[in-house]
């Protein structure tokens, strides 16, 4: 084999012409012309209208990489002089030199001067059986291609096709299967929420699913359910609320219609009494009151309880201890008997009470209270305590009963802070003038 002749790339050049040319004794040999017409009319008179071109070709094992001798060419175009080197593309096909046995599987190739060809090879063996070189058959496959890529392009065309229809499919059943529900639950909650009548239920929605969708829907039910109860338990609750409120109403202007508040001024006393309630109605009361022209009735209690009853149950005890006392008798005489009358005055009935009698001269003080003034609560929980209490009745240089208390609830006040009141302060004071 010539190793150093030229390549099909050098076709047409005058080196080519000239290495050519010094082959070209072969072509007129009588062995050339016969195998050269025979393959040349299969070529021509085959009914593959694919075949492109029947040539034998050697193998030039010397190289490195897959180059071919040209021994004899017949195609449609002029014939490859004998002699011309060409490099093959698939190193499959220069391995079948050392296993020619088998010739080689075609393969698929493009090349710009031809397009796209298939290529297959028998080998040829000599009259000893030895291998001398390859048969091979170029088909076009140009046609091939063209419908391979329609049917690529209608492929890609149907799937475009059926994806879009799926998608539309899809869309549909999510709108329907999701978007539908969701928006007739908005548009429910919205009237819901616009409409004061509630006359669109969620309960009206026929929803049954077992999915989010149905969780969501069954939550809302629900949430209109417990709106609902919730309402009516807020309607009873205001009603019920407005009503104890005209009750404490009434009996706040009960308490104070019997509560004294116009303090006589007299030469031999002066007297002032004050109540703060812990609530809206307090428990505690103070009275007094004339017996006769040289006695007057001092009155300090605390009911137990606060509120309504606890308002009325003063209104009952004081008018009871007023009109006993205006019958006569001494302060035990008339409890024994009011607590005779109402039991809950004290403790137990039959209970007797002891008098205890003190002496009061010019200038001196009676201050009367209930608990609400020494348990007062301070921020840290301190009591205001009898010993404080004295303390600031001792230190108040007050010149009438109504300057004293109004010192001593300021005292109170300051010393409670911010807290609420823990109990009624009720306090009367006495001047012997």
């Amino acid at each position: 084999m010539v190793s150093t002749a030229l390549t099909g790339d050098d076709w047409g050049s005058p080196e080519f012409e000239a290495f050519t040319g010094k082959l070209a004794w072969i072509m007129d040999t009588p062995e050339y012309k016969e195998v050269s017409d025979y393959l040349y009319n299969v070529v021509n008179n085959a009914s593959i209208d694919t075949l492109s071109a029947i040539y034998i070709i050697a193998y030039d094992s010397s190289r490195s990489e897959p180059y071919s001798l040209y021994i004899t060419v017949a195609t449609e175009e002029p014939v490859c002089y004998p002699g011309v080197i060409d490099r093959f593309e698939s190193f499959e096909v220069f391995d079948a030199v050392y296993d020619p046995d088998g010739g080689f599987e075609p393969y698929t190739g493009y090349y710009d001067e031809y397009g796209w060809l298939v290529v297959a090879g028998a080998p040829i063996y000599d009259g000893s059986g030895d291998y001398t070189a390859f048969m091979c058959v170029d088909l076009l496959m140009g046609e091939v291609k063209a419908h391979e890529y329609a049917f690529i392009i209608n492929l890609t065309v149907m799937l475009v096709i059926v994806t879009f229809v799926l998608g539309a499919i899809y869309l549909v059943i999510i709108i329907r299967s999701i978007v539908d529900p969701i928006n007739r639950l908005l548009l429910v909650a919205s009237d819901y929420i616009n409409n004061s009548e509630k006359k669109v239920s969620f309960h009206s929605i026929n929803i049954s699913r077992s999915d989010e969708i149905g969780e969501l829907t069954e939550a809302m039910k629900k949430m209109e359910s417990d709106i609902g109860s919730y309402i009516d338990d807020i309607t009873k609750m205001t009603a019920e609320k407005e009503r104890i409120g005209a009750e404490l109403g009434v009996a706040t202007r009960i308490q104070a219609d019997m509560l004294p508040i116009h303090f006589p001024k007299r030469e031999d006393f002066s007297i002032y009494a004050v109540m703060t309630p812990a609530k809206e109605v307090g428990g505690d009361f103070y009275d007094f009151f004339m017996i006769d022209e040289s006695h007057v009735g001092l009155v300090m209690a605390d009911v137990s309880g606060k509120g309504v009853p606890a308002a009325l149950f003063m209104v009952i005890t004081k008018t009871l201890i007023k009109n006993r006392a205006l019958m006569g008798g001494t302060p035990a005489e008339i409890l024994a008997d009011v607590h005779d009358h109402c039991p809950p005055l004290a403790t137990t009935e039959g209970l007797t009470f002891e008098d205890e009698r003190i002496s009061l001269s010019k200038g001196d003080r009676l201050f009367l209270y209930t608990d609400g003034v020494t348990e007062a609560k301070g921020k840290d929980g301190e009591r205001y305590g009898t010993d404080r209490m004295i303390g600031t009745l001792n230190s108040i240089p007050a010149s009438d009963p109504r300057d004293l208390l109004m010192k001593m609830k300021a005292d109170i006040d300051k010393f409670n802070g911010d807290a609420d009141p823990f109990d009624d302060i009720t306090m009367l004071g006495l001047y012997i003038n």
